[in-house]
Parts: C-alpha cells; sequence; structure tokens
C-alpha cells in the first residue's frame, strides 16, 4: 500500500476556498494520481464546502487542511481543521436559503465522513474520504 500524505496552511478567508482546491490539485499531480472527470468534481466540490465550513463557522486564523492518498485504493482522505469546539452538523435549509446545505452535499458526494474533536489541540476537524 503506498500512501501519500500532506498537510498545508490557509487563512480564514473566503479567498481561500479556490487556494485549497488549487493546492490539492497540485499535490495529486505530484503523487501522479489522476481522477476521472467525475472523482474530480466530487473531490473539489468537498474540498470547496469543507474549506468554506472553516471559513465560515470556525474560529481562530488559520485552517489547516490535511490531505492523505491511498494510491493503491484510489481514496483521498480530506480533513479541515479549525480552532473552533462547536462540530459541524447539518442544517435544515429553506428552500430559498443561499446556505445550510454543504454537509448535505458533502454526505453525497464521500464513502464516509465524520467529525470530532482532536486531542493534541482543542481544534475541530472533520474527515471525508
Amino acid at each position: 500500500m503506498r500512501v501519500r500524505g500532506r498537510s498545508f496552511f490557509l487563512v480564514r478567508d473566503p479567498s481561500s476556498v479556490p487556494l485549497g482546491r488549487r493546492r490539492l490539485r497540485e499535490l495529486l499531480t505530484q503523487w501522479g494520481l489522476h481522477l476521472d472527470e467525475d472523482s474530480e468534481i466530487a473531490l473539489m466540490t468537498v474540498t470547496s464546502e469543507l474549506v468554506a465550513n472553516g471559513v465560515l463557522h470556525g474560529t481562530g486564523t488559520m485552517l489547516t487542511v490535511g490531505i492523505r492518498v491511498d494510491l493503491g485504493h484510489r481514496r483521498v482522505l480530506v480533513e479541515v481543521y479549525d480552532d473552533s469546539l462547536a462540530l459541524p452538523h447539518r442544517r435544515a435549509a429553506d428552500l430559498y436559503a443561499e446556505s445550510g446545505r454543504g454537509l448535505l452535499l458533502v454526505d453525497r458526494l464521500v464513502t464516509r465522513h465524520d467529525s470530532g474533536h482532536t486531542q493534541a489541540s482543542e481544534t475541530t476537524a472533520c474527515r471525508h474520504s
């Protein structure tokens, strides 16, 4: 099994959403992982939603994005950490609401996901693969 991993930091700012996608693409290219169009769209959408949630609902000035790839099984794990003690949760969005559907969308695009508090530091992690 060949597993690669790396973390990077983003400022907790809306401009970090496209930057997070760009950095993920760069890592996948460096590791030689080429995705079909549907998988790439799903992965970029999930990454966008996780970073956006950290930007909108997190605390602190930085986000940490962890990426791990199991090349043998063609799996990608995306983790986003912020300083908030509040765990992400799905919201019921009104039909005309402009937000509130991100975690529902993530739930439909990933194999599994969870969130929890890390023990090393008081941060919240969202894990999606």
